[in-house]
């Protein structure tokens, strides 16, 4: 006889798209949080992002606020977990309309709005009240014992309401503050990271993408040609590998079209990739221990993507993969510039090639050019050359062979003449000129306090009159212009949509290092030679 069973069929797939009211009941307390965020006052929430449609979409504050107000009522504090909620549960799916807020994310939202959410919570303890689930206010006691459910527990005054939610946001900062040090960065799955093998028999469940992960070198290492050599040659990338869907399709975005006359992003990562400061080197040399190897394996391939972030100048998600979220890519940056990256990486590159070839100080050469920052932001201003709209200036410093020395970001609006003095103050990371050196400036120093600013450093400007022809072949000023259109090639910088001032200095700072080692390539291939030398100058 066969069983009468009632069995789940897995492999059939939805006629109609599945519609997310039919997940939940209609009494569900899902349903109520959202009713509640949407009779709430959250101008407090909106007030703090921008109304013209500019910059990365943000997530709504109802959707990150409903999944939050939800979650403390079941005793959820901790931001992984509401993460993971929001991928497993069909409540918290319905609450964040079928997205999954990153941790980070939550967790940056609750910190921002602390004040706010605190009193968002008190208010909607008194719609609750309104709507009979909970009972606020003062109980007449009797001295007869009667059956009845007031108690000293069950009584509840506003103080001692906005001392619970304080005790609630409390116990959401020490959960995850626990996860930080726990987990560190990453999401704290409680999952193994490696599942074992799945049988052929198993249907029902997209076949996972198995990530790509660099081995340690061996002795037949060249021989096997299955296995990736070491150390990995970065390679331009097609395309995005994307998430695999619930049929086992990998959606893939195609990475923008690098300009025919944009620099490789692997070849200029591979420049930088020794000279980034590694937090965790002196570790590595001490213990060579699995972890170590993969962190700095992990460090490669971030300045690999963030290179490309700089070359290409499309948004974070686009450049995103496996190996490097869009959560990493922004908050990369900021790590670097808290190491001194911005300022040390371009006094490198500049020692080694002042070692090699040697800096050509006596002929110096400083002007401005206009870029676009359709973001706005700390370094943005009405551009005079294109119709008021926003935008960038940087005023750069460089040597008699373009080598750029030292660079300012401005908006647009800010004269040339204005920041020669700030231009000239980047040099003095360099030590001391050469007697007497000659600076080149455009007619637009041609002023008094720009001749004063040059005669206090010591400098000799030699500066084109203003209503006179002054080609730009006479003279040694031509330099600048070149240095000017090789950091335009660079799409962070000619479309830069940071805001902060000193994350526009960071790419500044990162796209004048490149150009150097670049320079110094082409340089030392005509003067020097070695066994490996290319047969065309590159």
């Amino acid at each position: 006889m066969a069983y009468n069973f009632l069995r789940g069929e897995r492999d059939q797939p939805f006629l109609l798209p599945p519609d997310p009211r039919d997940w939940l009941p209609d009494g569900h307390l899902a349903w109520f949080i959202l009713d509640v965020v949407d009779q709430l006052d959250l101008a407090a929430f909106y007030r703090v992002h921008r109304d013209d449609g500019h910059g990365h979409p943000a997530y709504d504050p109802k959707l990150l606020l409903g999944v939050l107000l939800y979650g403390y009522c079941l005793g959820v504090r901790s931001s992984r977990q509401l993460e993971r909620r929001c991928r497993e549960d069909i409540a918290f799916r319905v609450l964040a309309g079928n997205q999954a807020p990153d941790h980070v994310t939550i967790a940056r939202f609750r910190v921002r709005h602390q004040q706010a959410l605190a009193g968002f919570l008190v208010a909607s303890l008194r719609l609750c009240a309104a709507a009979g689930l909970v009972r606020l206010g003062l109980v007449a006691l009797d001295g007869t014992k009667v059956a009845a459910n007031a108690a000293n527990t069950a009584s509840h005054t506003h103080d001692k309401i906005e001392r619970q939610v304080a005790e609630i946001l409390r116990q959401a900062a020490e959960a995850d503050q626990r996860d930080d040090r726990e987990h560190g960065q990453a999401r704290g799955r409680s999952s193994p990271k490696r599942w074992p093998p799945r049988p052929a028999g198993w249907r029902g469940c997209a076949t996972p993408r198995p990530s790509w992960r660099p081995r340690r070198p061996s002795a037949n290492a060249g021989i096997s040609s299955g296995s990736p050599s070491w150390p990995p040659r970065p390679g331009p990338r097609a395309s995005n590998p994307g998430r695999t869907s619930s049929r086992g399709a990998v959606t893939r975005r195609p990475t923008p079209r690098r300009p025919p006359t944009s620099p490789t992003p692997t070849a200029a990562s591979c420049c930088l990739t020794e000279m980034m400061p590694i937090r965790w080197a002196a570790t590595a040399l001490a213990s060579p221990d699995r972890v170590i190897f993969d962190k700095l394996i992990q460090v490669q391939v971030q300045v690999q993507v963030q290179v490309q972030v700089l070359v290409f100048g499309c948004g974070y998600r686009r450049i995103a993969d496996h190996t490097c979220s869009a959560t990493t890519l922004r908050r990369r940056p900021d790590e670097w510039i808290t190491l001194g990256v911005a300022e040390q990486l371009p006094l490198l590159v500049l020692g080694a090639d002042d070692r090699m070839l040697g800096l050509e100080l006596t002929h110096l050469a400083v002007d401005g050019c206009i870029t676009k920052t359709p973001c706005g932001g700390q370094t943005a201003g009405p551009s005079p050359v294109d119709r008021a709209q926003q935008g960038g200036k940087r005023s750069v410093a460089v040597e008699a062979d373009g080598i750029p020395l030292g660079a300012v970001a401005a908006p647009a609006n800010r004269r040339d003449d204005g920041l020669l003095a700030a231009t000239l103050q980047t040099l003095a990371s360099l030590g001391p000129l050469p007697t007497h050196p000659i600076v080149h400036l455009d007619a637009g120093y041609d002023w008094k306090p720009c001749r004063d600013e040059l005669a206090a450093r010591g400098l000799v400007g030699r500066i084109a009159r203003r209503g006179q022809p002054a080609p730009i072949q006479v003279g040694r000023r031509w330099v600048i212009e070149r240095t000017h259109a090789w950091a335009n090639n660079y799409g962070k910088l000619r479309w830069c949509t940071e805001r902060r001032q000193i994350v526009v200095d960071f790419w500044l700072a990162l796209t004048l290092a490149i150009i150097t080692p670049g320079r110094l390539i082409r340089r030392a291939w005509t003067h020097y030679r070695w066994d490996s030398r290319p047969r065309r100058r590159p």
